[in-house]
């Protein structure tokens, strides 16, 4: 019962957690990030003119968020209802790592089972389906695996990713920065001298180089 129990748990808290999402398409983002990666698909090229505005029509534009349209579009090829379930596993996949650090931190799976529902009936109305979700589930990597050793080296390949899905990346980056820090300072009271692990800061740096992999540069 007990090994049945440490699996039901989890399982429990992210259906309970996932049954709050039924979501309407409530913002108006998703059409035009559709309708981005759709264009991004059929000229093999992305955007830099604005085509769906009139006061700003062919203006300069900057679509710092393409590769979450350009990837949603290929879904909705597909189905227009894959949209909604691919968000949901997405949902799921956030609410997963949450409910791993709240286990961690609290070592009770009941307890981290019960903050997780919390947190998904307050937030529920905030989980449409866009792109800073990936935020999200970025900066929930970035928690679950950052005591690691090889966290470091994991930061900068996700960055890739992150600076062309959401523009929270800026976020993403300031909490590793704040991490690095943190522990920089730990180190440093406990050692009473300047300890910096200058694996974390590699990773730090190497992390804001990844910025640069965008189409747009600095």
């Amino acid at each position: 019962m007990a090994k049945i129990n440490r699996w039901l748990a989890p399982v429990a808290a992210l259906f309970g957690a996932a049954a709050w999402f039924q979501p309407s398409v409530a913002g108006s983002d998703l059409w035009w990030h559709l309708a981005a990666g759709r264009e991004i698909w059929a000229t093999h090229s992305l955007p830099t003119a604005d085509h769906f505005s009139f006061t700003f029509a062919d203006r300069p534009w900057m679509h710092h968020e393409w590769l979450w349209g350009a990837g949603y579009w290929l879904v909705y090829m597909v189905n227009p209802e894959l949209v909604a379930w691919a968000n949901l596993a997405l949902l799921v996949g956030i609410f997963g790592i949450a409910l791993a650090v709240a286990r961690r931190h609290c070592g009770s799976s009941f307890g981290a089972g019960c903050a997780l529902w919390a947190v998904a009936a307050t937030c529920w109305w905030f989980l449409d389906i866009r792109p800073h979700e990936l935020t999200l589930l970025f900066v929930g990597v970035v928690l679950l695996t950052r005591g690691q050793p090889w966290a470091p080296w994991l930061w900068p390949a996700l960055m890739i990713f992150w600076c062309n899905l959401h523009g929270g990346f800026v976020f993403g980056f300031g909490a590793i920065g704040l991490y690095a820090l943190v522990r920089t300072i730990e180190a440093s009271i406990e050692a009473r001298r300047l300890a910096i692990d200058w694996r974390l800061w590699t990773g730090v740096a190497l992390t804001g180089l990844a910025f640069l992999c965008n189409p747009w540069g600095w």
